[in-house]
């Protein structure tokens, strides 16, 4: 869950003892398919901002997300010809990240608007994670547009804080508060100009991926589950088959035996789900191939560069160039 890695990492809190003060198993959190109640999610946020005691912590939360966060429709929205289709990806899929958060995209003859939707979670009551999910909205659009990109403007319903620069130096735009709605504003212009490493074929197969997901949400294919909890851990290095097996509730020979029975193991996954994102990641020339190989799962960029030679016959390196070339 990126609020406990934020927390812990950035704040020194002790995560898993903040999930279980807000009542929570920290091993519930590990698990992809996992939905927590409102009320404690909303607890947790509490506690959260309570710990770390920085009014702007929810914005450091959103700068921290990475497409990996939310596994397919991440890579989706990267494959994404424009802004536009990838906005609204996040609205037809809101439902893979949380079944809580339901934004609006308003296309206007000049501007499009993301609205935050009607979350009981939002607004005045809970500023922080408002925070975090406006932030990380401009940090997968800056993803795809490159790091100087900003929104027209980003209003917010809940009041100003005591100290506003954090929000300006943030979103590097107009930024207003009390106001009626929790909102981004990109130009139509921004919104349709083509993006470099649009990819319709890559975007598909994403899409695809995600509604196998959401047909399993309450349980569904073993397989699925494990690509989500390898998917979900790998910037922490890949989880272990005992720990996969642990997080399911299952023992390893159950686990192994399931795979089996649906014609792949826990190794086929690991290194199919690692190959997949090490070729989407090495699309975007942004990120270096060091960020690939950290998000893949290597601490090491050697050992992932051997592995992808591997993998494709090619290092990182070729590998970006005969796709820029081709």
């Amino acid at each position: 869950m990126l609020l406990l890695d934020v927390v812990g990492r950035e704040y020194g809190v002790d995560a898993r003892a903040l999930a279980r003060r807000a009542g929570i198993q920290p091993e519930r959190l590990e698990r992809p398919e996992a939905r927590l109640p409102v009320e404690k999610i909303r607890v947790l946020w509490e506690f959260a901002a309570e710990a770390v005691g920085d009014p702007a912590f929810g914005l450091r939360i959103g700068a921290a997300y990475s497409p990996a966060a939310s596994q397919a429709l991440g890579f989706a929205q990267l494959a994404s010809p424009n802004l536009r289709r990838a906005i609204q990806l996040l609205i037809q899929y809101h439902a893979v990240l949380d079944t809580n958060f339901r934004p609006v995209f308003l296309e206007g003859p000049e501007e499009g608007v993301v609205r935050m939707g009607t979350s009981s979670l939002t607004g005045d009551t809970l500023p922080e994670l408002t925070d975090a999910i406006m932030a990380a909205t401009v940090t997968m659009t800056r993803l795809m547009k490159g790091p100087g990109f900003t929104p027209v403007r980003v209003s917010f319903k809940h009041r100003s804080p005591a100290d506003r620069r954090p929000y300006d130096n943030y979103f590097t735009c107009p930024v207003s508060f009390s106001d009626e709605r929790n909102a981004v504003t990109f130009s139509n212009a921004s919104l349709d100009e083509p993006l470099p490493h649009g990819n319709r074929e890559l975007a598909m197969e994403q899409e695809r991926i995600i509604e196998r997901y959401l047909e399993t949400l309450s349980g569904g294919a073993v397989t699925l589950r494990v690509r989500e909890h390898l998917v979900r851990g790998l910037q922490n290095g890949a989880p272990s088959e005992e720990e996969i097996a642990r997080q399911l509730a299952r023992s390893v020979s159950s686990l192994q035996r399931d795979l089996r029975a649906e014609g792949t193991n826990y190794r086929q996954l690991l290194t199919k789900i690692r190959q997949d994102i090490a070729e989407r990641m090495l699309a975007e020339e942004r990120l270096s191939i060091a960020q690939v190989a950290f998000m893949t799962g290597y601490g090491d960029q050697s050992a992932f560069s051997r592995a992808f030679k591997t993998w494709t016959g090619v290092t990182p390196s070729e590998y970006r160039r005969v796709r820029a070339a081709g």
